[in-house]
C-alpha cells in the first residue's frame, strides 16, 4: 500500500488550499489503507514507519474515506486521454516516487547486511520460496477474498497485509525483511550468536527479519541450546517463612554460641518476646 498511499498525501498535499478546514470524501481503490487512514480505533500497530507519517499528515483534514473498486471508477474520455498520454508527470510526485524506491531500497539492504545472506539471494529465492512468490503476487496484484483462501500460512500474512509492501522482488513486513524458509535456520543462527536468550533474541529478530513462525522458532532454537541452559538463572528461592510471634516471655528464646572472643566463647540467649539478652562466657562451645 505504499505507492497508493503516497497517491493519496501527494494529491491532498497538492489541494491543500481548497481542501484545508473544509470536510470532504476521500476515495480510494485500495481497501487496506482504510484500516489505516479512516480506523477510528488507532493506527495498527505494525503499520509501515512511512505510512504511520503518512497518516499523520492526514490527521490535519477532516475527511471520510471509503473504498470505491476500480471498475466503479468513471471512465476518462477519448480527449483527456489523449491528453493524459502526453503530459509530463507532475515533477512533486516523481520525486516523491524516487524518495519512496530509495527508502524502500535501504531498508532491504541495511537489514541484508546484518545477515549473512545479501539482498540479491534474498530477491532470487523469494520468488521461488513456495509461499512468498504467492504473497508478492497478492501485493502485487491484489489479494482474494479471506473465504477463498484455505492455506493458513497465507491467512496468517493476510491478517498482516497493511504492514506488508515489496521492493525489488522483496516482501517488507514494515521496516523487517521477510525471509524464505531455506534462509530461516540460517538468519536464526545469526542472530544466536552471544546466545542473548529467548527475550533478548525475538528484540534482535524484530529489528531485522520476519516470517510468521518467528517467535516460536526462536524459542525452540534457545531451549535447545545447551549453553544458554547452562547460563539460565536459577529458580527463585522460597520465600521465607517467619517464626510464630511468642505469647509471652521465655515462651520461645534463640540460643548460639559467639566467638573465639580473646581465648573464650559466649553462649547467647534471646527471649523472643521481650528480647531479653543472657550472655554466659564459656572456655569451650561443649561447655554445659
Amino acid at each position: 500500500p505504499d505507492r497508493e498511499g503516497l497517491a493519496i498525501i501527494f494529491a491532498v498535499t497538492k489541494f491543500h488550499k481548497m481542501i484545508f478546514g473544509r470536510s470532504f470524501r476521500l476515495q480510494t481503490d485500495h481497501a487496506p489503507l482504510l484500516r489505516i487512514f479512516g480506523s477510528r480505533k488507532g493506527i495498527p500497530v505494525y503499520t509501515a514507519n512511512r505510512l504511520q507519517r503518512y497518516a499523520l499528515t492526514l490527521l490535519l483534514y477532516d475527511f471520510t474515506i471509503e473504498h470505491v473498486p476500480t471498475e466503479k471508477f468513471g471512465h476518462a474520455d477519448v480527449l483527456s486521454r489523449l491528453i493524459s498520454n502526453h503530459a509530463k508527470p507532475d515533477e512533486d510526485y516523481v520525486i516523491a516516487s524516487i524518495t519512496l524506491d530509495n527508502d524502500l531500497r535501504s531498508v532491504v539492504v541495511d537489514v541484508a547486511s546484518a545477515l549473512p545472506l545479501s539482498f540479491r539471494v534474498v530477491e532470487r529465492d523469494t520468488q521461488v520460496d513456495p509461499l512468498l512468490k504467492k504473497i508478492y503476487r497478492y501485493l502485487r496484484n491484489g489479494w482474494p477474498q479471506k473465504h477463498t483462501i484455505v492455506d493458513s500460512e497465507i491467512l496468517r500474512f493476510f491478517a498482516r497485509q497493511d504492514s506488508l509492501s515489496t521492493v525489488d522482488g522483496c516482501v517488507l513486513f514494515g521496516e523487517r525483511l521477510v525471509i524464505p524458509e531455506r534462509h530461516r535456520q540460517r538468519c536464526l543462527r545469526q542472530l544466536h550468536q552471544g546466545h542473548p536468550g529467548i527475550s533478548r533474541m525475538k528484540a534482535i529478530a524484530r529489528s531485522y527479519v520476519y516470517w510468521p513462525s518467528i517467535d516460536d522458532d526462536v524459542e525452540a532454537l534457545v531451549k535447545a541450546c545447551k549453553h544458554c541452559a547452562s547460563a539460565a538463572r536459577s529458580p527463585p528461592h522460597s520465600a521465607p517463612v517467619p517464626w510464630p510471634r511468642p505469647t509471652g516471655p521465655w515462651k520461645r528464646v534463640h540460643v548460639d554460641f559467639a566467638g573465639p572472643m580473646e581465648g573464650a566463647y559466649f553462649l547467647l540467649i534471646v527471649d523472643a518476646y521481650t528480647k531479653w539478652p543472657e550472655v554466659i562466657k564459656t572456655n569451650r562451645i561443649t561447655s554445659v
